[in-house]
């Protein structure tokens, strides 16, 4: 079995198995939001230190890496002998899994789409909406909602950087991906930002993202070849 192939069967499998758990349990959102949730002190870990770094910190880095992705592309574009091929690769990479997952999949396709409260607006938990399982839509809320996580999906578009490597520097880059997000989204879930099943589901549309462009690429490189 070809590798992409290997990747997009794990990918689909953990999206069954993730359907199927909030389909089947959809109350395991509400108990791991309440480990975190105290009566009359909402959610205490807003207030610790690494975890409001973490809340500040993800969208800078972000925002940071973004911008010197675009300066290599457009050095790149000015003067090509002066950025480095592979560089120039994962900055591509980069911009194309940021602007598609992130900007259009997880912001605008289901952040401002599905309408989930957030666990500290949901009774209960310090609000007055009700609980809204995931793959639910609602009009509860307008914009910026809780499904799915935006700051993890910056976490995890740090798998993209292997999207064009080798298989190992792929794998390795992927664990780091995964690694960052799923922080960055244990962060959010203790501040009561987001359910379990956001950052779940953020990392399954920002790894989606990646394969679907790595999959593109790949067939555009093959007919390339068949040209020449």
């Amino acid at each position: 079995m070809k590798l992409r192939h290997r990747s997009w069967i794990q990918w689909a499998a953990l999206l069954l198995a993730s359907c199927l758990s909030v389909l089947l349990w959809p109350e395991i959102d509400l108990w791991v939001a309440q480990l975190f949730h105290e009566e009359g002190g909402l959610f205490p870990a807003s207030d610790w230190v690494w975890v409001r770094a973490v809340y500040v910190g993800a969208p800078r880095v972000g925002m940071a890496i973004t911008l010197c992705a675009l300066v290599v592309m457009a050095v790149r574009w000015i003067k090509p002998g002066r950025v480095n091929r592979g560089v120039w690769r994962k900055s591509l990479a980069w911009i194309l899994v940021v602007t598609l997952g992130v900007g259009l999949l997880v912001h605008e396709g289901l952040k401002n789409q599905v309408g989930r409260p957030r666990p500290a607006h949901t009774i209960g938990l310090g609000g007055d909406a009700p609980f809204i399982p995931a793959l639910q839509s609602s009009d509860l809320c307008q914009r910026n909602c809780s499904f799915v996580s935006g700051h993890a999906a910056i976490g995890f578009c740090i798998m993209t950087l292997g999207l064009w490597s080798a298989p190992a520097s792929r794998r390795r880059w992927w664990i780091l991906g995964a690694i960052a997000g799923t922080l960055i989204g244990l962060g959010r879930i203790m501040q009561g930002g987001h359910f379990l099943s956001d950052v779940i589901f953020s990392l399954l549309a920002v790894w989606g993202a990646h394969l679907l462009i790595r999959q593109v690429w790949l067939h555009w490189r093959f007919y390339q070849l068949r040209r020449t």
